[in-house]
């Protein structure tokens, strides 16, 4: 149960270390996805940490970009007549060397966790006429932000555009078809080495124009067989490439279980923003894809925060329904919201750490213990000036039969009537004005309001089959989003 006693002296540690205990849990604000001069940040991974320390964080994820390169080839010759633009990411700076770089910050700042994660895009494609108005780089925005993955091999086999490694597919017999740039050098061979005694004097050296056609032929062909090769190598298919349009679920399905395989997790990022930009001559542009969480399966969340709300996090929105179909359907995933900063460039990092967190509710204050969290939906968010001063002391579902209660992340099997308890606080001791809004089943069932410290109990609610609760409390300085309680009406009952 999701349980803070506060006593005077955890009061004063929350605010010296960050950390308070929830039962037997502790809560631990962690800094979601920020990029460091690795890739596209503007502070190294020490000055982020040492801003998330002093902003009362104990945790931080650190997302550099795993590949920022795109490229342009031309047909026929893709792999060789190509525009390739590439900017900073962890394959140019090295795997292992990023890891290093992070383990060697861990290292001098034990009082944090730092967590070395990634923000990837596994797949663009190009859509249009080159030299066109309609030539467009589609879906470059569209990413994940992965965790737990600290193996440098698998980093190294990441399954997106650009790292052929990841993408290449088993060698099978037809796969010998691009191989068939070797008949043109065996032909153009064959033309260099004719001689006809027609055209050949006592030495046999070949004479006359017809000669020079053969020994130019042989030339081009041989030139244009090599080149066909390099083309074609290594001589085997890739899953997808960004040639041949949109690939619908398929790359972001085939990193997602690349990576659930590894034991890792991986969150959409803001599903609901839309990017559109250039570079240089080049058409950038992404569409809203929150429809993306239907479509794909296995991943662990999304990120609420920011873009996340407007139509996947909101009330009754795609989040709402991925719930639901987990409550209804055997076999289906249950679907996780976190906070992510997002922070790449910018002149103030403070200030942005300032608004955003997630509070993760561990059993022990390790990098394991937060995945384990994370995996399991024992996390909440909090928004906006007050966020480091509120603390979500209870948020729990409870058989009003048996007394038994479960928290976020988890299920409650109950007999009787269920009732939800909610209580904050501002650890400074702010009178602030909050409204609670229970949500059930992605909807609305009752608002209440409470001066901090609040508690607020909704008690007398039936028992269905299956269903699930969240709360959104919110004021003039902080809004909470809580993930969801399942519960199910016990056997018998």
């Amino acid at each position: 149960m999701m349980r803070v006693r506060i006593f005077l002296a955890v009061v004063w540690s929350f605010f010296l270390c960050g950390v308070a205990v929830a039962g037997d849990l502790m809560q631990i604000p962690c800094v979601i996805q920020v990029s460091s001069l690795v890739s596209d940040g503007s502070y190294s991974a020490d000055e982020i940490v040492r801003a998330a320390q002093e902003s009362g964080f104990k945790a931080v994820v650190l997302t550099d970009r795993d590949l920022m390169r795109w490229e342009y080839g031309v047909w026929p010759l893709r792999r060789v007549i190509k525009r390739t633009v590439q900017e900073k990411s962890i394959f140019t700076f090295g795997i292992r060397r990023y890891l290093d770089l992070v383990a060697e910050v861990q290292e001098k700042n034990k009082d944090i966790i730092v967590i070395p994660g990634i923000e990837s895009a596994p797949f663009y494609y190009w859509q249009g006429e080159v030299l066109d108005e309609t030539f467009v780089l589609k879906d470059w925005h569209k990413h994940f932000i992965t965790m737990g993955i600290e193996d440098a091999a698998s980093l190294e086999r990441l399954p997106i555009i650009g790292n052929p490694r990841g993408l290449m597919q088993p060698f099978r017999f037809r796969d010998t078809l691009l191989l068939w740039p070797l008949a043109l050098v065996v032909i153009g061979v064959a033309c260099l080495k004719r001689r006809s005694s027609g055209y050949s004097d006592e030495t046999g050296r070949p004479l006359g124009p017809a000669a020079k056609r053969w020994r130019i032929a042989g030339v081009l062909l041989c030139c244009a067989g090599s080149v066909f090769l390099m083309n074609n190598f290594p001589f085997r298919t890739v899953l997808f490439d960004q040639y041949h349009g949109d690939q619908k679920a398929l790359p972001y399905q085939n990193y997602i279980d690349y990576v659930s395989l590894r034991g890792g997790l991986v969150f959409w990022a803001h599903p609901d923003i839309e990017n559109v930009s250039s570079d240089g001559p080049v058409k950038i542009r992404t569409q809203a894809y929150p429809l993306d969480l239907y479509r794909t399966r296995g991943y662990t969340g999304f990120t609420l925060l920011y873009e996340g709300l407007k139509q996947t996090g909101a009330v009754g929105g795609v989040w709402d329904r991925l719930l639901s179909a987990y409550c209804r359907v055997p076999g289906r995933q249950p679907v996780w919201a976190i906070a992510a900063l997002g922070f790449d460039d910018g002149p103030d990092l403070a200030k942005a750490l300032k608004d955003l967190r997630t509070v993760v509710l561990a059993d022990s204050f390790t990098r394991e213990a937060i995945f384990r969290a994370l995996r399991q939906g024992r996390c909440y968010i909090v928004r906006g000036p007050a966020s480091r001063d509120f603390v979500l002391e209870e948020f729990s579902v409870s058989d009003a039969r048996t007394g038994t209660a479960k928290t976020s992340g988890e299920t409650l099997d109950a007999q009787g009537p269920c009732m939800v308890t909610v209580r904050g606080n501002l650890l400074r001791g702010q009178p602030q004005g909050f409204k609670i809004q229970l949500v059930k089943n992605g909807e609305v069932v009752d608002t209440r309001e409470g001066q901090s410290p609040f508690t607020v109990t909704f008690d007398d609610l039936a028992v269905e089959e299956n269903s699930f609760y969240r709360c959104v409390i919110e004021s003039a300085q902080a809004t909470v989003y809580t993930n969801p309680v399942f519960v199910r009406k016990k056997a018998g009952q």
